[in-house]
């Protein structure tokens, strides 16, 4: 694993959600960066054993990681000094261009 890939805590970005229930799904799958939980689709959760309720509150839960992304790249394309931390670059990689083992 990355150095880097180090900084994201999968178990407290569930725990945020309401969805720490999933830990251990994510981790026997292997699902350990936010770029991998960012592509998941609901073809995916339904695999992972997510009844309805957990994948609409996980979808919810996506949809506010990519707003607060899409935020913080605003935030640094205008030079603002509001971008309290630099974001991993693996949190900007597009589904499917990285690949897991």
């Amino acid at each position: 694993m990355a150095a880097h890939s180090a900084a994201f805590d999968v178990n407290a970005w569930l725990e945020d959600g309401g969805l720490s229930s999933l830990a251990n799904v994510f981790r026997e799958e292997a699902i350990e960066r936010l770029d991998q939980i960012m592509c998941l689709t609901e073809s995916d959760m339904r695999e992972l054993g997510c009844r309805v309720g957990t994948r609409h509150r996980l979808l919810g839960h996506i949809m506010r990681e990519k707003e607060r992304q899409r935020q913080r790249m605003a935030v640094s394309a205008n030079g603002s000094p509001l971008l309290s931390a630099p974001a991993h670059p693996e949190h900007f990689t597009g589904c499917g261009s990285a690949v897991s083992t």
